[in-house]
């Protein structure tokens, strides 16, 4: 498939032809214009992503029904469709801003519109765990680990969060 500056697209197709000796002798090739073809497909690929989008956009406005959150600056527009956009990969995301600007409610929608949405959505405040916890708290410990320790161990916050998202805030 050859795309031409003219808008034109080929399809290009060779086909062989051999010397009485068995050696290649010349290509004969044979161009179908399919310009139109190719624009019903990419029309179609967009129509399905257009619904597929809008099937998201519909949960993400469930989600804000629900949990009565209102935006309208085209700032917030952006980073909610950029937050869409992420959810379906299977990737870790840095989120950073200051205290306040809504860096959970952003991790709230990757997860609620991925396809971990049906797994547990961990939130943690890093800043609330004594330094002396920490490991502990993040990836648990065996029955016995230490002094005071419950006597059957504890899941870590990791494994918990395990197929679905964790937000370390």
């Amino acid at each position: 498939r050859v795309k031409y500056k003219t808008g034109v697209t080929l399809l290009n197709r060779g086909y062989p032809v051999f010397s009485e000796d068995g050696n290649l002798d010349k290509v004969i090739i044979f161009g179908q214009d399919v310009s139109k073809l190719a624009a019903l497909q990419e029309k179609v690929i967009l129509s399905e992503e257009k619904n597929k989008l809008t099937l998201v956009i519909d949960e993400i406005n469930q989600f804000f029904r629900e949990n009565d959150l209102v935006f309208s600056s085209d700032a917030i527009k952006k980073v909610v469709n950029t937050a869409i956009k992420i959810a379906p990969t299977d990737s870790s995301v840095f989120i950073w801003g200051e205290s306040g600007v809504g860096k959970e409610m952003i991790t709230k929608i990757i997860h609620n519109t991925s396809l971990r949405k049906d797994k547990p959505f961990i939130d943690i405040n890093c800043a609330a765990i004594p330094n002396e916890l920490f490991e502990s708290e993040l990836f648990g410990y065996e029955q016995g680990a230490f002094t005071g320790a419950n006597r059957f161990g504890k899941k870590g916050l990791f494994e918990e969060a395990n197929g679905g998202t964790i937000f370390l805030d």
